[in-house]
């Protein structure tokens, strides 16, 4: 995938830039990356905090599942999603809103920022 300098400008954590540029120099830029294209090893300070998203198409509509959760995130939520469905997780306006957010990421083929 070629580097957006623009979308990497404007990630302010070193980790985020970090994946980020790391995404970028493995990720094929007809396809989004899959474990298999990422070298976690070289990365091992930020595993705690990388999600691990499964999608799938089921019916013509794509199916998100947690495949693994870094244990960072697992102690920030107070639970490990891992194998759960998105619907199993989330409802209503939440469920949309991640939902949309992932589906404009596989469409794009590319990360997508959230302001908060």
């Amino acid at each position: 995938m070629t580097m957006d300098k623009e979308f990497l400008a404007r990630l302010d954590h070193p980790a985020h830039r970090q994946l980020y540029s790391h995404w970028c120099a493995q990720a094929d830029p007809q396809r989004l990356p899959g474990r298999q294209d990422l070298d976690l090893t070289s990365m091992r300070d930020l595993l705690p905090w990388i999600g691990e998203i499964e999608v799938t198409r089921a019916e013509s509509r794509l199916q998100f599942r947690y495949r693994q959760t870094g244990k960072a995130i697992v102690k920030a939520r107070g639970g490990d999603p891992s194998g759960r469905l998105f619907e199993e997780l989330h409802q209503g306006v939440e469920l949309t809103m991640i939902r949309l957010t992932h589906i404009q990421i596989v469409a794009k083929k590319r990360p997508k920022l959230i302001e908060v």
